[in-house]
């Protein structure tokens, strides 16, 4: 047995092995998996308070009322209460929003469920779930 491990260890394949399961745990520690973080992201309904604030990346949102203003194929996406603005990455969910509100223009309130990202100072929103809101009678 002894021998078998001193021939395995001048391999090159040996070594190559080695070298990448390293490299993956390093990667790992490196990125880490959250379980541990202290600056856990912020709960959605209070980072929207403040209007113009970034929402945290992998912030959730749960049955949100969101008014939306479409141009072209995007859709941008504001909170009714604190008018703080996302824009909706592609999915099939935005595709069924903008058929519906192109065959409706006034139909532009909708609960959302989905997670926020940011990138370059913008809030974006990775759509999972969306209804049409209960329309309100003026």
């Amino acid at each position: 047995m002894h021998t078998t491990f001193r021939t395995a260890t001048h391999s090159p394949m040996f070594w190559l092995l080695n070298a990448i399961g390293l490299a993956a745990i390093g990667s790992n520690l490196a990125a880490g998996d959250g379980a541990n973080r202290t600056d856990a992201p912020a709960p959605v309904a209070s980072a929207l308070r403040e209007p113009g604030k970034l929402v945290r990346e992998g912030a959730r949102m749960e049955s949100r009322l969101m008014l939306v203003r479409s141009a072209g194929d995007n859709l941008t996406l504001e909170t009714e209460d604190d008018k703080q603005s996302l824009e909706a990455l592609e999915n099939l969910a935005l595709e069924r929003i903008l058929q519906a509100v192109r065959a409706d223009s006034q139909d532009k309130r909708w609960l959302v469920t989905g997670q926020v990202t940011e990138y370059r100072g913008r809030n974006y929103i990775l759509l999972e779930r969306v209804s049409r809101a209960p329309r309100t009678t003026p």
